[in-house]
């Protein structure tokens, strides 16, 4: 059997080679093996016992996705991060005008808000843009990964969006 250590520097060199492949998923792997409390040989082995005991039951990629966010959330619940609450977010996705061409976020956390607005605001041709600001790198990473598996094109700044001057130049028409 491989080592945690050999395992741990396998997986930071996928990590890289697979961040260097995909420009969608750059800055999203490695700083996320860095900063887990965990060793990450130690993390894959919990990630792969979570992804084995979700395939015993019905489930997709997406529920594993936001099962393994739930499950953090829950171990980290001082962290004073949190979301919208689902009634809500629901409520502002619907209020989205028919017409809109861009809606923006300007603090999206972990993007589920403008997950769900973008969801239920998209026309068929796809033309809607949806646009977040996050300052916390950690939780924006969070976001990113949230689009990526669910599939839908995202445009995002790390910035704080109270100081970022750009913000008068987006030109959305649209702000949750």
């Amino acid at each position: 059997a491989v080592g945690d250590d050999a395992l741990s520097a396998k997986l930071e060199s996928a990590a890289f080679t697979i961040e260097q492949q995909n420009e969608l998923l750059r800055g999203l792997l490695l700083p996320g093996l860095a900063q887990s409390p965990t060793p990450p040989a130690q993390s894959l082995r919990q990630v792969l016992d979570a992804l084995e005991s979700s395939t015993r039951e019905e489930g997709s990629p997406v529920m594993f996705f936001e099962e393994a966010l739930d499950r953090r959330r829950r171990m980290d619940r001082f962290a004073g991060e949190w979301s919208t609450p689902d009634d809500l977010s629901y409520l502002i996705a619907n209020l989205i005008p028919e017409g809109a061409v861009t809606v923006f976020d300007p603090a999206v956390g972990g993007g589920g808000l403008l997950l769900l607005a973008a969801q239920v605001a998209q026309r068929p041709d796809r033309s809607l843009k949806v646009m977040g600001y996050e300052k916390n790198e950690t939780i924006l990473r969070e976001a990113r990964s949230r689009f990526f598996i669910y599939g839908e094109p995202f445009e995002w700044k790390r910035t704080d969006s109270l100081k970022d001057p750009d913000i008068n130049t987006i030109g959305a028409d649209t702000v949750i």
